[in-house]
């Protein structure tokens, strides 16, 4: 039971306290831009323009007044080898996944021109995990005989990345446009892991008891804002886009940090007594910083016959340096005298998203999708996980690359549209063991392989504004009523 626990620590450590800010197209926005899976920058046409492209805004024939839509997630994770060797452990959840909700609109005193408004989450999840173990046997070197045997872990993981954001778009000619986003951002992060360990030894005039306890949390708001710039060219038989994104603009933010080491009665490393242990440190409003790659985006869509059409998009993140996120003033252990701190790194390299999708019209009221886009981490293969308990760990450790394929069908009718479909994504993720396991049983020496997929169903709706209310609409506007 001890080696699994400490298997169990290991790998959920790994899995659980992970972020996410380091991929960029895990999300896609819009009702047929998320069957898309996102690679519609030169071709999209729903108020996923907002995000994908909004120079294309000015270039829809019918423009939306309100989508909405439900988005259902199913996550599955498998852990080979979690438990040990040939162990396997396997993890699902059902929920609701993020969304996006947008609207257009126009000011009479401005012809032509085009606006919207959207509110979508770039990212959201909570991941926790609590595990407990109790067991008999010699797992304590520094007791003579067999002992009681208890340990519990606890590991928070929770991401919140919310924004909102206000779309213009103008054509400069019947083929050629141009648009711009400004969003404004809410990130909230958290995380951390709590380990506890205990033991007593019943041997007659020799009674120990050991304990250990080791807790690491870390949370930090960010509230910033930032740009998307756009040009579109729509032709006969191709649409053509191209957009840069700015990096974050950071406003308020600040963080928080607890550390917490107890030791007594035990050695963790020799087999003889030790002084006991007592480190105990929590901050708060410290001075965060968070940031964001810059990137450019391109892509097109070609008729490749009457009722075919091929949409093609890729996307460059440059790299961001090493930094801080997060850094704890510098404190004193109460029993060691040791002088400590606790930072919070990030490092991004640079990445190339491409995709393709397919979208067929089977007739004026019904096309079909299907679609396959990369989702490559930025993350370095060499991060600092929060588990090893060092005073210097990394914020993103999610390293694998994700795969995403969509499939869905649309049906027009005159007052809206309705899109229904699902997108598929897998990663698979290998966990270095650079040590062995064994408590006298079994020993557990093979690397861990983690397999995540994620599937999503969608039901969406893009309502559009009905001819006579728009004119009307448009004329109190010009009227100034």
């Amino acid at each position: 039971m001890i080696r699994k626990l400490i298997a169990i620590v290991f790998i959920f450590i790994s899995l659980n306290l992970q972020a996410q800010t380091a991929h960029y197209w895990t999300e896609s926005y819009g009702t047929r831009s998320m069957l898309l899976n996102g690679v519609v920058v030169g071709s999209v046409e729903d108020l996923g323009a907002v995000y994908y492209n909004p120079a294309r805004l000015s270039q829809f024939e019918s423009p939306a007044f309100v989508i909405s839509g439900q988005v259902y997630e199913l996550n599955n994770t498998t852990i080979k080898n979690g438990l040990g060797d040939g162990l396997d452990l396997r993890k699902s959840n059902f929920g609701g996944g993020p969304s996006l909700v947008s609207g257009t609109f126009k000011l009479g005193f401005l012809e032509g021109h085009q606006f919207a408004y959207a509110f979508l989450t770039r990212s959201r999840s909570t991941n926790n995990f609590n595990f407990a173990v109790e067991t008999f046997g010699n797992y304590v070197k520094s007791f003579p005989g067999d002992e009681y045997f208890s340990g519990e872990i606890s590991t928070t993981n929770r991401i919140s990345d919310e924004w909102m954001g206000l779309s213009w778009s103008y054509p400069i000619n019947d083929k050629l446009s141009i648009g711009a986003t400004g969003f404004y951002t809410s990130l909230e992060r958290a995380a951390g892991i709590r380990l506890q360990l205990q033991a007593y030894d019943p041997t007659p005039d020799s009674t120990i008891t050991g304990i250990l306890i080791e807790k690491r949390t870390y949370s930090y708001k960010s509230q910033s804002i930032l740009g998307k710039f756009g040009i579109s060219y729509k032709g006969e038989k191709m649409t053509l886009g191209l957009t840069v994104t700015t990096p974050k603009l950071e406003g308020l933010s600040s963080g928080n940090t607890s550390y917490e080491t107890f030791l007594a009665g035990v050695d963790t490393v020799n087999s003889k007594p030790t002084d006991d242990i007592y480190i105990i440190n929590n901050q708060s409003n410290i001075e965060t910083t968070h940031k964001s790659p810059f990137s450019v985006a391109i892509g097109g869509g070609f008729k490749l016959s009457k009722r075919s059409l091929l949409h093609v998009s890729a996307q460059y993140f440059a790299g961001i340096p090493a930094y801080t996120i997060l850094q704890s003033a510098t404190f004193t252990g109460q029993s060691t005298g040791e002088e400590l701190q606790m930072n919070v790194i990030d490092e991004l390299q640079p990445v190339i998203n491409y995709g393709l999708g397919l979208e067929i019209f089977i007739n004026d009221h019904l096309s079909m999708f299907g679609s396959f886009a990369t989702d490559f981490a930025a993350v370095s293969s060499d991060v600092n996980r929060i588990g090893d308990f060092d005073a210097i760990f990394s914020d993103n450790t999610f390293t694998a690359d994700i795969f995403h394929f969509g499939y869905g069908v649309d049906i027009k009718t005159k007052i809206a549209d309705l899109t229904i479909g699902a997108t598929y994504a897998n990663s698979r993720e290998l966990v270095k063991r650079d040590f062995s396991i064994d408590d006298g049983n079994d020993p557990v020496t093979s690397d861990a392989e983690i397999l995540y997929s994620r599937w999503r169903f969608l039901i969406g709706f893009e309502f559009h504004m009905p001819d006579k209310f728009k004119e009307k609409l448009d004329s109190k506007f010009k009227k100034g009523d």
